[in-house]
């Protein structure tokens, strides 16, 4: 769904206040930003509220939470110290920690300041690095997933917030972005030192983009004048950000620790994960679905009576490509067809989410990605079935796009789902892979997702198969061919290439007249005899037969003789020619000329022997003419034996065209029936 990732690259609010001073000492980040200011100030302070003691990072820091009363202090333009609220961060759902220290990509680092922003559906933290060089830098991570950016000098004036909606493109220094999600950030808490002042609840617009290929996010950050300010950052790898030091345990203050958290419905308690942040958590017992993101439980929605049949329970874990995950949430989604299909969200501390969806016996494992389609996402929604589509280096076929609705939920999601939630999903399909785009007006989300084969899933669960047999062909389900199958099937094709290779040979083949010869009239009462000629060497002999029948037959018997008189070989050919009209029209049957095949003597001299018949007396009988042709060779047998080993690649290629057929059965059926 929608809701699954939250995508969020976005950066630090009142950026155009505080641009100068974002990304640390005097004004160099670790890509190359422009020069800072920063009041003057000493490099160790107090707080004005309890008196703690601060050692400042760097001369840009404007504002520091204190360690030991959660008091926010930061400075105005002027230099002046002012003590803001109580800045309250709770523990979220991230890697980093305040004090962190490792490695990002070679370099060693240490986390020095922290945000976390909260927009409708979920949140996102901000981390503020000093790096080993003396240099800082920015890193977003949004359900484990993160980001590097900086600010960037755009090469053309940005446009207003108002005029560019979810999935409207925008080319930046000669690279097309697309909107992928606009809304108002709000500032929930911050930790450390930071090089501008945000307070919490402060809140701003913003746009989220992304490059088409997935290489470069993007965000605008819009002031109260509503002036744009413009940051680009490339996504980072787990593996290029190490962790050295261990995180330390929360020490829960007792005076304002949390009571248990009830559901409003029914008052039952509510189970909360803790290695997790969550947003919504349906109640097991009356399926309410709860918003947790509040300072009080608030009910959204209420799951229907009657449960869905779910394969996977919560808390079930699984192991796929060695990675051990644990179902921590289940969807049921429905369409205007009420076609269903469930999806399971699945968690790794480590990798975070990743999603199972499952639709009548198959299963699809979904991965949020970075790509985009070339094409818009208003192009895709009335794109006609099979159309191609590019993303990234490979070719997609479009698939369909679905008006979908929340019928059911359970479990515990780190974004607010309810029952009535809607979105639209385009697919597209490039066979074992699925691209989906799914946006709720608001929000854009792209996924890439993998065929499992039933299986696999089952055995990576635990399940006995076979728990359900699956029914009909998954539009992303790679045709399982035996390789045996296949290696036969080609086989046979290059067989057959070769046999009408052949017979094209043959077909052209100079054979040679070697003997003509007129029997007369007399071959129909009596043996002819025609003179000597000689055979060569070659293995084939061609009988050809002449005469201009109607209505009528002639058939012939030949036998060469030797000169000893003895015969070495014998054929047989018919000349039968039909025609006249009926209630249709005219019709012919038949030829003129016949012809045999038989095997040549060995060479020498020969006399050829004919004895012939006729029937219904027909006119031309008496102009028989008989032809010895010597050489080529016999292409029908060339062309029978083609056509015989071209059976077992045809029935291949019908079953996988039936195969096709049956893939993209709904889709064309739908996309005739709204032609």
């Amino acid at each position: 769904a929608l809701a699954r990732s939250e995508v969020s690259t976005r950066v630090r609010p009142r950026a155009a206040k505080h641009a100068a001073c974002r990304h640390g000492q005097h004004g160099i980040d670790s890509a190359g930003a422009g020069l800072l200011t920063s009041p003057p100030m000493a490099r160790h302070i107090r707080c004005p509220n309890c008196g703690g003691g601060h050692d400042l990072a760097n001369p840009g820091i404007q504002m520091i939470v204190c360690d030991y009363c959660q008091t926010t202090i930061y400075w105005d333009a002027e230099g002046a110290a002012h003590m803001g609220s109580r800045s309250v961060l709770p523990e979220g759902d991230t890697r980093l920690f305040a004090g962190a220290a490792g490695r990002l990509a070679g370099k060693p680092f240490q986390v020095v300041g922290h945000v976390r922003y909260q927009h409708e559906r979920g949140s996102w933290d901000e981390w503020y690095l000093e790096l080993g060089d003396g240099k800082f830098t920015w890193i977003s991570e949004d359900e484990r997933r993160l980001t590097r950016e900086r600010e960037v000098k755009p090469d053309a004036p940005l446009p207003a917030a108002h005029t560019l909606g979810v999935g409207s493109a925008l080319t930046i220094k000669g690279v097309r972005f697309t909107v992928r999600e606009s809304g108002q950030a709000h500032c929930a808490g911050a930790q450390g030192q930071l090089p501008f002042a945000v307070l919490p609840e402060e809140s701003y617009p913003y746009l989220d983009l992304a490059s088409d290929d997935g290489r470069y996010f993007a965000t605008l950050e819009y002031d109260e004048a509503g002036q744009p300010h413009l940051f680009v950052g490339s996504p980072i790898s787990h593996e290029q950000l190490t962790i050295d030091t261990p995180r330390p345990e929360v020490e829960k203050d007792l005076s304002s620790a949390a009571e248990e958290v009830s559901c409003p419905n029914c008052g039952a308690p509510l189970e909360q994960p803790r290695e997790r942040e969550v947003q919504t958590v349906v109640c097991a017992y009356c399926g309410a679905q709860n918003d947790l993101s509040g300072a009080a439980a608030r009910v959204m929605g209420i799951n229907p009576e009657q449960k869905p049949d779910f394969l996977l329970d919560i808390g079930r874990a699984g192991n796929l490509d060695g990675v051990r995950y644990e179902v921590c949430g289940r969807m049921q989604y429905s369409d205007a067809e009420n076609y269903r299909s469930i999806e399971y969200l699945l968690w790794n501390p480590e990798r975070g989410y990743l999603w199972l969806a499952e639709e009548r016996g198959h299963f699809l494992l979904m991965r949020p990605t970075r790509q985009a389609p070339r094409t818009s996402p208003a192009a895709l929604r009335s794109a006609r079935p099979k159309t191609p589509v590019q993303v990234g280096q490979q070719q997609f076929l479009f698939y369909e796009t679905t008006r979908e609705h929340l019928t059911y939920v359970d479990g515990a999601l780190p974004w607010l789902a309810s029952v009535g939630d809607q979105f639209t999903v385009s697919a597209l399909v490039r066979p074992p892979q699925m691209f989906e785009l799914e946006s709720d007006g608001e929000e854009l989300e792209y996924f890439i997702g993998e065929y499992l084969p039933p299986e696999r899933v089952w055995q990576a669960f635990g399940l006995k198969p076979p728990v359900q047999q699956p029914a009909g062909v998954h539009p992303a389900q790679p045709r399982r061919d035996s390789p045996t199958a296949t290696a036969a099937a080609g086989i046979m094709l290059v067989l057959v290439l070769v046999n009408l290779l052949l017979a094209g040979y043959s077909w052209v083949t100079g054979e040679k007249e070697i003997f003509s010869f007129r029997p007369g009239p007399e071959c129909y009462t009596r043996d002819v005899t025609s003179g000597l000629f000689t055979v060569g060497g070659e293995k084939i002999l061609k009988l050809v037969a002449r005469a201009p029948v109607s209505n009528g037959w002639v058939a012939v018997q030949a036998a060469l003789v030797d000169e000893q008189g003895q015969v070495q070989a014998e054929t047989a050919c018919e000349v039968s020619y039909y025609f006249g009209r009926d209630a249709d029209g005219s019709w012919t049957e038949g030829s003129r000329r016949g012809r045999s095949y038989f095997r040549a003597p060995p060479p020498g001299a020969y006399r050829l022997i004919v004895k012939a018949e006729r029937g219904d007396n027909p006119a031309g009988s008496e102009k028989l003419n008989l032809t010895l042709y010597q050489g080529g060779l016999l292409s029908r047998y060339f062309l029978l034996l083609a056509v015989l080993l071209a059976l077992y690649p045809l029935f291949v290629f019908y079953r996988r065209r039936l195969f096709e057929a049956r893939r993209w059965a709904e889709v064309m059926e739908d996309d005739d029936d709204d032609d």
